[in-house]
């Protein structure tokens, strides 16, 4: 007797899910990207307004104090598709975690370009940021986004707390990942030089009141 259509169905179902248990897929192999390395490649100029080095002898000393980010911003590669949605690249991740590429490119600002003294005890200048955005945005323009609160003060008073970003486009051509991560090395090289200047700029001398005729 021929078992009807119906009959194998079942068996049809069970021997396709055995196969699927069984069988091998491809592995997913990520690709890791290094944004210090993009900056060295020199991708694109620095923004202008950069700060003022100090007299030699005069350098005020500045402490760099936490450097944090949100609980999203991992070595998982973030994708803003609406103003609204975020997703996570599987197959492409950071080096790092985005807030050590934060990290050293402030301190290089800090302290080898605008020429600040390193301190390293509280209780002076000092400054602490948290990156709330490192990611690539797809509309309604394809770039690079960095966002971050700073918060710079002393033992006596808060000298600012603000909400500074910054953008870069996207290149068209070639392999578009490594055009990512050109693009968030100049929007992360950007905010940087804006803390820094702003920092730089709140230790600046006072200018001598001119005198009274």
């Amino acid at each position: 007797m021929t078992p009807r259509p119906s009959a194998l169905a079942p068996l049809a179902a069970l021997w396709l899910s055995a196969c699927a248990l069984t069988g091998k897929s491809a592995p997913l192999e990520p690709r890791y990207f290094d944004v210090e390395a993009a900056a060295r490649e020199g991708g694109a100029p620095p923004a202008p307004g950069a700060c003022a080095r100090p007299a030699p002898g005069a350098a005020p000393a500045v402490r760099l104090a936490r450097v944090r980010s949100g609980a999203d911003l991992r070595e998982r590669i973030a994708l803003r598709r609406s103003e609204f949605e975020i997703g996570y690249y599987e197959d492409r991740r950071w080096t790092e975690k985005p807030e050590a590429f934060l990290r050293r490119a402030l301190t290089r600002a800090l302290y080898e370009e605008c020429g600040l003294e390193r301190a390293v005890q509280p209780g002076g200048p000092s400054l602490e940021v948290e990156l709330t955005a490192f990611e690539e945005v797809k509309a309604p323009r394809h770039l690079a986004r960095v966002r971050a609160a700073a918060f710079f003060y002393d033992e006596r008073r808060v000298r600012f707390e603000r909400t500074l970003g910054a953008e870069r486009p996207v290149a068209v051509g070639g392999d578009e990942a490594d055009a990512v991560a050109r693009a968030m090395a100049g929007a992360l090289d950007d905010l940087v030089r804006r803390i820094a200047r702003d920092v730089s700029g709140e230790l600046a001398p006072a200018p001598e009141a001119g005198g009274v005729p």
